[in-house]
């Protein structure tokens, strides 16, 4: 019988296998710790609670972990930063840091033997690939197929979770020797709703060892309960233990599938043995999932309807189109959007500079300008196609005037099309037709 995964959690407790240290909300003194942080730092004189953060952590890293909580609003995914020095401790450490209220959570692990530096090309390749699966059915295939090589968990399985938290198997990826879940044998959760409004807020959950006891956290006898929601390290409840125990595995990964903004599902690994994946290829699945989530989103049927309504006359069908946009998941799942419409993506470019570039090299018929890039804007751009004759459309979601929502003045200017995000293709494709029709 599946078992409810509920909130029967272990209360103010991590995984053994990190360390973990509370500061108040500028990083400064320490409140709180895991109970397991003294065979961290051995040679510590005195009691950690009420120390100074920058004398234990030295005062690199804890500028860094400082700069690091600067560039997040709270509450936020923990910012990472990998392959730090800590004074006494041997070898290299990665740290992930986050507020939650008036805290600062960090948490500490050790750092991979060696960074792989091929991580982020495979991650592009595999993106790629999951952009070009093609329907709802092979895209699902394609991502278990692909987090199976990405992350080397036994199991990788696709689990889409109804209203009640029921878990369907929709896909899966196995070793051999493994029955699939397909059959009798699983999927073997049902996720409570608190569980489920958890993995909206943090996205990625794992768990190293089921058997491992749980690292206390130690404070002040009148310090409240601590928030873990958003910490990699939160201790398993004895729910999550029973149902790795009964999928036959002792460490899982999972990585949440959200589209519009509800949890569609879960990329659900698992293993026999502890497994404990570094920190950058967690955040490699994490981005994975993210894009996951958009291409699902795209794929939905609603969505599907949408396309199908927005797809190009003949006109527009082989339209040879450069898209400028900063954001590089956003720009993925519009390339392939596109693509599905008929239209030929020739370049995607991240800034002007890029764009610039490009237009001396690659034969394009339209391009479509994201207008706020990172520290600037496209009309560098948009002036370079002008002058080549070449339609354009701006996308935004905000004002491109200065005076409230009103974009004619930039309109005007340019003398282009506008569709305004997020992204749909029925306003993209009728802003392009507009600017093809009426170039001027």
């Amino acid at each position: 019988m599946a078992r409810t995964l509920a909130r029967a959690e272990t209360p103010d407790a991590i995984q053994p296998q990190g360390w973990l240290i509370v500061c108040d909300s500028g990083a400064s003194r320490v409140r709180r710790h895991s109970s397991n942080l003294a065979g961290l730092f051995p040679a510590w004189p005195g009691p950690f609670i009420g120390a100074n953060l920058r004398e234990i952590l030295g005062p690199q890293v804890t500028h860094s972990l400082r700069n690091a909580l600067s560039r997040f609003a709270s509450p936020a995914p923990p910012a990472l930063l990998t392959g730090l020095l800590l004074p006494g401790c041997a070898g290299a450490y990665d740290l992930a840091v986050h507020a939650i209220e008036d805290e600062t959570v960090i948490e500490i692990e050790p750092a991979a033997p060696e960074n792989d530096r091929s991580l982020l090309d495979r991650l592009r390749a595999f993106i790629a690939r999951l952009a070009q699966a093609g329907d709802l059915d092979k895209t699902l295939q394609a991502a278990a197929r692909l987090c199976f090589a990405m992350l080397q968990y036994d199991r990788v399985a696709v689990l889409r979770l109804d209203a009640l938290g029921r878990a369907t198997l929709v896909a899966e990826q196995k070793a051999g020797d493994l029955d699939s879940w397909s059959g009798s044998a699983g999927p073997p959760a049902i996720f409570s709703e608190e569980t489920r409004a958890k993995w909206l807020a943090c996205r990625l959950r794992l768990l190293i060892d089921a058997d491992s006891p749980p690292a206390a956290i130690l404070g002040a006898p009148e310090a409240g309960a601590l928030d873990l929601t958003l910490a990699f390290l939160r201790a398993p409840s004895p729910d999550e233990r029973a149902v790795l125990r009964q999928s036959g595995a002792a460490a899982a990964l999972a990585i949440a599938i959200v589209v519009d903004g509800l949890l569609w599902g879960l990329v659900f690994c698992a293993h026999r043995t502890p497994r404990h994946p570094a920190m950058e290829l967690r955040a490699a699945a994490e981005l994975f999932g993210e894009f996951l989530s958009l291409r699902l989103q795209v794929l939905s049927p609603q969505r599907t309807a949408q396309k199908r309504a927005a797809r190009p006359a003949a006109a527009l069908d082989g339209l040879r189109v450069m898209i400028v946009e900063d954001q590089a998941l956003i720009a993925m799942d519009l390339e392939a959007s596109l693509t599905e419409t008929g239209v030929t993506v020739a370049s995607v470019c991240t800034s002007c500079a890029e764009a610039l570039m490009a237009l001396e090299s690659v034969e394009i018929d339209a391009a479509i300008l994201d207008y706020h890039l990172h520290g600037e804007t496209s009309l560098a751009v948009a002036e370079a196609l002008e002058k080549r004759a070449i339609p354009f459309i701006f996308v935004t979601g905000e004002s491109l005037s200065g005076q409230g929502d009103d974009p004619k003045p930039l309109t005007r200017l340019a003398g282009r099309a506008l569709a305004r995000k997020p992204y749909e293709m029925g306003r993209i494709m009728a802003a392009l037709g507009e600017a093809l029709a009426d170039p001027e």
